[in-house]
C-alpha cells in the first residue's frame, strides 16, 4: 500500500512539472508586435511610469501576461516593463499573425482598420468640439495645445498613441496621397513653401479643411488645404 501511495504521488508530481514546462514553453513562444510606437511602463497601469518605448514593428517575446490580462511584460533595450495588450498584434509559431481586440471606446490601432469610420468620425467630431481653444506652444491638452499636441491628444482620447511632435508624426505615419485623404487622417507642412522638414500638423475633416492648433494668435481653428499658404507648404498626409 505505501509502495502504490508513492508511485501514485509520484505520477502526480511527474503530471504537474510536465504541465508547468507546457505552459512555460507555449508562453515563451508567444511573441507580439508594436502596432504604433508603445510605451512600456514600470507595471501594469496606465499611470505607471514609462520605462521606454517599444518602436513601431519592433517584435519582443512575452514574458508574462498581467492578472487582468490586459497587458504583456517584454523586454526592450534590456529592460522589463508592460505593453497594453491594444498596441501590440501577437504573432503566432508560424508566423501568421492575430490582433487581440480592442473595446468600442479604444478604437482601432491597425492600419486596416483606423480607416474605420466609427474611429474618423470621432476624430474630426472631437476636432471640432475644440474649436476655439487656445494654442500654447508644448500643450498637449485639455486646455490649450500646440499642433502636434493637439492631434496626439485626439488620437489619443481614440485609443492611438501617436508620437509627440509633427516630424515624429509624419516620420511614423502611414503615407497617404493628397488626393486620396479621408477624414481623421493628418497632415503635415514645412514652415517654408516647398520645403520638405515638417513643422506643423492638423487633423483632415473633409471637404478641403483641416482644424488645427494654428498659433497663439487664433488658437484652435478651420483652415483649407487649397488656400496658397497650405497649398505651396504642404508635405504629406498619412494615418495610423
Amino acid at each position: 500500500m505505501h509502495f502504490f501511495r508513492s508511485k501514485k504521488w509520484r505520477v502526480f508530481l511527474t503530471s504537474v512539472i510536465m504541465a508547468a514546462v507546457l505552459a512555460t514553453s507555449a508562453l515563451a513562444a508567444t511573441k507580439v508586435t508594436a502596432k504604433v510606437n508603445v510605451n512600456l511602463r514600470k507595471s501594469a497601469k496606465t499611470s505607471s511610469k514609462v520605462v521606454t518605448v517599444m518602436k513601431k514593428g519592433s517584435t519582443r517575446t512575452v514574458l508574462k501576461t498581467s492578472k487582468n490580462g490586459k497587458w504583456y511584460q517584454v523586454k526592450v533595450n534590456g529592460k522589463k516593463g508592460y505593453v497594453r495588450k491594444t498596441y501590440v498584434q501577437k504573432v503566432s509559431s508560424n508566423n501568421s499573425s492575430s490582433s487581440d481586440s480592442l473595446s468600442q471606446n479604444e478604437g482601432s490601432l491597425n492600419g486596416s482598420a483606423s480607416s474605420g469610420s466609427s474611429f474618423r468620425t470621432n476624430v474630426c467630431s472631437m476636432a471640432k468640439s475644440l474649436l476655439g481653444k487656445p494654442y500654447v506652444y508644448g500643450a498637449t491638452g485639455p486646455n490649450s495645445f500646440d499642433c502636434s499636441g493637439f492631434c496626439q491628444y485626439i488620437y489619443g482620447k481614440n485609443g492611438k498613441v501617436i508620437p509627440r511632435t509633427s516630424s515624429s508624426q509624419y516620420a511614423a505615419c502611414t503615407k497617404v496621397a493628397k488626393s486620396a485623404l479621408q477624414p481623421g487622417d493628418l497632415v503635415f507642412f514645412s514652415s517654408t513653401a516647398g520645403g520638405k522638414s515638417v513643422g506643423h500638423v492638423g487633423i483632415y475633416v473633409g471637404n478641403g479643411d483641416m482644424i488645427h492648433a494654428a498659433n497663439s494668435s487664433v488658437g484652435v481653428i478651420t483652415s483649407s488645404l487649397n488656400s496658397t499658404y497650405y497649398t505651396t507648404h504642404y508635405v504629406g498626409g498619412g494615418h495610423f
